[in-house]
């Protein structure tokens, strides 16, 4: 029974074991490995991606091409003040530029060319995007400039002429940023046969459209009120890095209370309540800032103060991706999720972009622990992603993740996996629910007493008892033999045989009593079952307590002591007095 039962539990371990792996792999199996050489009748291994790196260049020169192409009409159009078609082909090169960073990731180079030029390419990217914008404003503040010239409005004079200030400062942080980029560029350009020169004059082009609008801002004829002194403005410190705090103060001259407004980049910003001698405070946290130079002024009441800068460094950051496919009935078939911390410190509001193989662009934002998830839809199959932050809002360096792989299943493998997994918990159900019911049966089983059939005894013959073992019992079991013979062997030290006595005059008188010949095979147990079935319900229950204490005294590991003998032979008179001695 016990080999059974252990058979059982191997094959219901197996079961759950070989279940719990087919769930793993049942959304992709794999029927080949790299290491695997050999193929079946059924299927034929596939060839593996060897493409060697010239044939994976081969693919990518034409992009990078393209892209180089496209600076140079960009920056044409703003030249030409054409912003909605300089718009249009920005759109077309952000595009272009997904594209490219996508096919570097499923061709899976790591090449250093490559690495720098698609780094060089997302900070153009952003240069000719800052360049559009402000260039499109700035061409805004011309015009207004003129209207307001018109009409000799001094205050909005003062606007636009800050503001213009401010959006040159970016102009000129943009063209720094795309041609310190530019060595960089035409050496790879060169050594791949790009067409260097587009993007060379894309650069010249960038910085004539730059001085053009410094020379348009300084002949704006603005006027300045020599009644009303400008009231200075202070901030500290003059440069900052995230999580930084930039104290801004000031005093407005003449004024014992009010509201001033601040400006931040030629935009209003805040507000501050000056005290009873004009004086105000306000903090700006560095962390909300772009990276780069920002101006900042105070108006009250028309009265414009000093233009004041400082300067937000971009510090390093750590960003983390981890990757895992979905399987449910929804759209979302995969589960990205990272943290985003800047020199140890968590970055709270920052947008992630999570960038597969397949094209697919998945967005999330960090919470205030720096973590971020999100779900989405990719392309079924083995996809690599990678994560990068935005470092327009935020002063951060670019920053990317490393990439990861993960297998996206298939969109009708949720109920293959669902059945599996619902077969595994039942199996394990059933093996529980049979474990459970065979102790059960074990419990039960040891409370049975097997009752063997007797031995009658044959027409004309009389029942002789059992002849003397090795303690040499009495042939006739009467008390008084047995109170002697018990006596002789408690006087010698024979407790083992003492305890033996007692049982076999109990066993005798019942096996007398029910004319059973081989009570002597019996076990004490099957002893006691024929007692509890034939005899009143108070003796078996009083033979009960002396057959389990002589089970623990005769079969233990030590040999019976003479107390244990004497408080056995106690049970026995009892059992004898209620029942035993009938017999």
């Amino acid at each position: 029974m016990k080999r059974k039962t252990v058979i059982k539990g191997l094959v219901v371990a197996f079961s759950i074991v070989c279940l719990l792996v087919l769930s793993g792999m049942i959304a992709s199996p794999e029927l080949y490995s790299e290491e695997q050489t050999v193929s079946t009748m059924a299927h034929a291994r596939p060839v593996p991606d060897e493409r060697p790196a010239d044939r994976r260049m081969e693919m990518v020169v034409p992009a990078m091409a393209d892209l180089m192409d496209q600076t140079g009409t960009i920056v044409l159009h703003v030249r030409e003040k054409d912003f909605e078609k300089a718009e249009e082909d920005l759109a077309r090169y952000i595009e272009a530029s997904r594209s490219f960073n996508n096919l570097v990731i499923s061709l899976d180079m790591s090449e250093s060319d490559i690495r720098e030029f698609a780094e060089g390419n997302m900070e153009n990217m952003d240069a000719l995007a800052t360049l559009i914008e402000k260039s499109k404003r700035m061409d805004e503040l011309s015009r207004l400039e003129v209207v307001y010239q018109d009409g000799e409005d001094s205050e909005n004079l003062y606007s636009i002429s800050y503001e213009g200030e401010a959006l040159q400062m970016k102009m000129e942080e943009a063209l720094t940023r795309y041609q310190d980029r530019q060595t960089t560029m035409t050496e790879i350009g060169t050594k791949y046969d790009l067409p260097v020169s587009s993007y060379i004059h894309s650069v010249s082009g960038f910085a004539g459209v730059v001085n053009e609008t410094d020379r348009t801002r300084q002949a704006w004829n603005v006027g300045h009120d020599d009644d009303q002194p400008a009231s200075g403005i202070l901030v500290s410190p003059h440069s900052a890095s995230y999580g930084d705090i930039v104290q801004v103060s000031g005093m407005i001259p003449m004024t014992s209370a009010g509201t001033v407004s601040l400006y931040l980049d030629g935009k209003e910003w805040t507000s501050a309540t000056t005290d009873h001698a004009g004086r105000y405070a306000a903090a700006i946290p560095a962390s909300s800032l772009s990276a780069g130079r920002h101006l900042i002024y105070a108006v009250h009441d028309g009265v414009y103060s000093d233009v004041t800068e400082f300067e937000v460094l971009a510090a390093p950051a750590a960003l983390t991706l981890e990757a895992e496919p979905i399987v449910s009935r929804g759209e979302e078939n995969v589960l990205c999720r990272g943290t985003l911390l800047c020199e140890g410190k968590a970055v709270e509001g920052a947008q992630i972009t999570i960038t597969s193989d397949d094209g697919i662009s998945l967005m999330a934002e960090t919470d205030r622990d720096g973590a971020y998830s999100c779900t989405g839809r990719l392309a079924a199959g083995p996809r690599q992603l990678r994560a990068t932050v935005s470092e327009d809002l935020l002063p951060l360096q670019p920053t990317a993740s490393e990439s990861v792989g993960v297998e996206v299943p298939e969109p009708s493998t949720w109920v293959t996996v669902l059945a599996m997994k619902t077969a595994a918990v039942l199996l394990v159900g059933i093996g529980v629910a049979l474990a459970v019911r065979h102790r059960r049966a074990r419990r039960r089983s040891r409370h049975l007493i097997v009752v063997p059939r007797r031995a009658e005894i044959p027409p004309g013959e009389e029942w002789t008892g059992i002849a003397p073992d090795a303690a040499s019992p009495p042939v006739e079991w009467t008390p008084s033999a047995v109170e002697e013979q018990y006596a002789a062997l408690l006087s010698s030290g024979r407790y083992g045989d003492a305890v033996r006595l007692l049982y076999l005059a109990i066993a005798a008188r019942i096996g007398h009593a029910l004319k059973i010949r081989n009570y002597t095979t019996l076990t004490p147990r099957e002893v006691l079952g024929i007692a509890g079935a034939t005899t009143t319900p108070s003796a078996p229950s009083a033979l009960s307590k002396f057959i389990l204490s002589y089970e623990r005294v005769r079969y233990g590991r030590p040999a019976p002591s003479y107390e244990q003998t004497k408080c056995l032979r106690q049970l026995y008179d009892h059992a004898s007095d209620q029942g035993g001695d009938e017999h």
